[in-house]
């Protein structure tokens, strides 16, 4: 039955991205980013100059970065990717606890994502991969997460996605990837805004301790620099 909520969640929610798609002003390249926010230059523009697309998604989670961190440090990373477990995780439940793994380093591999090319511990991490297809075009990404202080005792937490597509069928691979992007990227905001917000509660009762079950909570493998590969 859950696995069917959320299904019949993510169909709404694509279908809505795909109406909002043809909708006049480039709708679906920002998602809860600010003006400040989405101008911004960070590392990952710097690893692709000439994207073919620039997303920005963000959110404010009600708890400081140092709270913060370890959980955008972990996702991808053997903590699955707190979105719709049943579309990119295949099925596996994320992580709602802080998994121990190793922290991110460069070098850091997930079958699907790419590898982890930059690191600034506490604040961003960012994500490349290269040499994919996608509904029969190349294809290259780079994801950039970012923590912000927001106010005394709260962050932004800043996703900035790029892509770039070549082949005859580019047009529509990065139609779906703007499409299928506006529909994960923000539900994994949400799903880390509420792992990390009521982690305390959830420990006071009995819920969500650390575990080294990296395995449990990601379908695509992951290996960490100098280490042998983790996952299904």
């Amino acid at each position: 039955m859950q696995n069917l909520r959320e299904l019949a969640k993510a169909g709404i929610a694509t279908v809505w991205a795909a109406l909002l798609s043809f909708v006049p002003g480039r709708r679906l390249h920002n998602w809860g980013g600010t003006q400040e926010e989405i101008q911004a230059r960070s590392r990952g523009d710097e690893l692709m100059l000439d994207p073919d697309v620039r997303f920005i998604r963000a959110i404010t989670v009600d708890r400081p970065p140092s709270q913060v961190w370890p959980w955008v440090a972990q996702i991808g990373r053997g903590a699955g990717y707190y979105s719709y477990d049943l579309l990119d995780n295949g099925g596996k439940p994320s992580a709602d606890h802080l998994v121990d793994i190793p922290p991110p380093t460069v070098g850091d591999r997930n079958e699907a994502i790419g590898k982890v090319v930059h690191v600034e511990p506490g604040r961003e991490i960012v994500w490349q991969a290269s040499g994919m297809r996608f509904l029969g075009a190349a294809a290259a990404m780079v994801m950039d997460y970012t923590v912000l202080p927001h106010g005394a005792d709260s962050s932004r937490v800043v996703i900035l996605i790029l892509g770039r597509v070549r082949g005859w069928t580019a047009w529509l691979a990065r139609w779906m990837f703007e499409v299928i992007d506006y529909v994960m990227a923000p539900q994994q905001l949400r799903g880390l805004k509420w792992r990390v917000e009521t982690y305390a509660d959830r420990q006071k009762e009995g819920a969500g301790a650390p575990c080294a079950g990296a395995a449990d909570h990601q379908r695509d493998g992951i290996a960490y620099a100098g280490q042998s590969e983790s996952g299904a």
